[in-house]
Formats: structure tokens, sequence, C-alpha cells
């Protein structure tokens, strides 16, 4: 089976995207509509989801906390940094940062790993699960235990985040409600001509192996 680059996949989703407009054909997104398209969509709220993990691990007190992303020029990792940023400077968390590691867990895991010499936080937020992946990679590269030396945080769920051990503790999407609520919009969009409707669902923390109290 081909592999394709996360940003080659990027391109053609847009390529699709504009395709659904100029056909003017009833559908609905899954991650939302740009400001603009005029089509419906469905997603969680990003921003809403990232300040809940970070007040999740400094409620554990922890303060010196990183978000890992793969590009800030991701839309939903740009709303997961502007909420994780917001929620520190809430809490006024020196110690809070955002590392962009690079668009494959390979380079996810050499990018973290160079600044896991110069600094070690005590938690680690990922911004999906290929961050999750290369994290898990540098982390052990590294020679330090999860949760022992630090705790980890993942967005987006997975069967093989429950299996590992320790299991991944995430911020899992709401895949049935979103499925339903796209499923509800493209029928919508054939029988009527609303303007466009965007509905943003909350996540849900799941507390499992990776995280702890200091």
């Amino acid at each position: 089976m081909r592999a394709f680059a996360p940003a080659v996949l990027a391109d053609f989703l847009d390529a699709a995207r504009q395709a659904l407009l100029k056909l003017n054909t009833p559908a609905s997104l899954r991650p939302p509509a740009r400001p603009g398209e005029g089509l419906p969509s469905v997603a969680i709220d990003n921003v809403a989801a990232a300040k809940a993990a970070f007040e999740y691990l400094y409620d554990l007190g922890h303060r010196d906390i990183w978000l890992v992303v793969n590009s800030s020029a991701i839309w939903n990792s740009k709303q997961r940094i502007d909420g994780f940023k917001a929620a520190a400077r809430r809490k006024k968390t020196a110690g809070a940062r955002v590392i962009e590691v690079g668009m494959t867990p390979q380079d996810t895991a050499k990018n973290l790993l160079a600044e896991l010499h110069k600094a070690q936080p005590t938690a680690i937020l990922t911004a999906s699960g290929i961050a999750t992946l290369g994290t898990l990679r540098a982390v052990h590269d590294k020679g330090l235990s999860i949760p022992s030396d630090l705790s980890l945080l993942g967005f987006d769920d997975a069967p093989w985040m429950d299996v590992l051990r320790p299991s991944i503790s995430v911020v899992a999407q709401p895949i049935e409600a979103i499925a339903g609520r796209a499923w509800d919009l493209m029928h919508a969009e054939l029988e009527s001509s609303a303007p466009a409707n965007h509905v943003l669902l909350d996540a849900t923390i799941i507390e499992r192996e990776s995280t702890k109290r200091i």
C-alpha cells in the first residue's frame, strides 16, 4: 500500500473541498469548513479541549507543561495551540511551551529528543496521534519513564493507546456523535437552503496510566 505524507493528504483534501464548492453538492465536512466556505461542518471545540487538557495536567500538579504539535499551520493544531496558551496565561504558568516538531513520527522523535536534552517538562500534551507516537520514541530514547518521570496526555484516542503499557491518557473525540451530526447536516442540506450550520462538540479526557499527580 502506498503511503502519503500528511502534507500531501492536506493538499488532496483542500482540492476535494474546492471541488465540492464548485459542484454545489450537499455535503458536511469533518473537519469543519473554513470561514467563508459556506459548507456545514462538525468537529470538536479544539480551543476548549486544549484548555481542559492543560487544566487537567495543572490540577495534577504539573507546571512545566509542553504542547507537542506537528505544525502550527494545521488548522486544528493552531486552535489547540490557542487553547493551550490561553489556559497557560490564565494559570500564569511560565513553564508552558509549544514545541513544533515536524510532520512524521520520526521527525517528532528527533526534534523532541533534541529539546529534551536541553530541558525536561513534568508533562507533555501531544496535539495528534503522530505527535504521540514520536513523543513515545523520544521519551524512550532519552531514558525517561512514563509516568514516573513525566506524564503524557495525547489528543485523539486510538485502540493502540489502550493496549500499550502504560496505556495513554487521551483527549477523545466523540466519533459516533460527530458522524451522526455530520449525517444530519448533510440531510438538512438536501432539504433546505438555510445558511450552513457549524457544530462544535465537546471532547472528553480519558484518564489511563500515562498521567499521574505530582
